[in-house]
């Protein structure tokens, strides 16, 4: 899945759509989804400041961003 996320980000989201900046969010205790995105240049922010109701239970969710560096994507 890490290596999906990646190609997804190169090949398609910055070069065809300009993709400059990524946020997602992922159930908190999550660390496999976590770890993916991390892998991938994300930060976590922590957790949301909203959660989700999911079949009447509220669960917390954890935000991660990306954001494109052009210094470290110079051709």
């Amino acid at each position: 899945m890490t290596a999906a996320v990646g190609l997804l980000m190169t090949a398609w989201g910055i070069p065809r759509m300009g993709v400059r900046h990524v946020v997602v969010h992922t159930f908190a205790g999550n660390i496999g989804s976590n770890r993916v995105f991390e892998k991938n240049g994300f930060v976590n922010r922590g957790p949301s400041n909203n959660g989700i109701i999911v079949r009447g239970e509220k669960k917390v969710l954890t935000l991660l961003d990306w954001k494109y560096d052009l210094d470290e994507n110079e051709t």
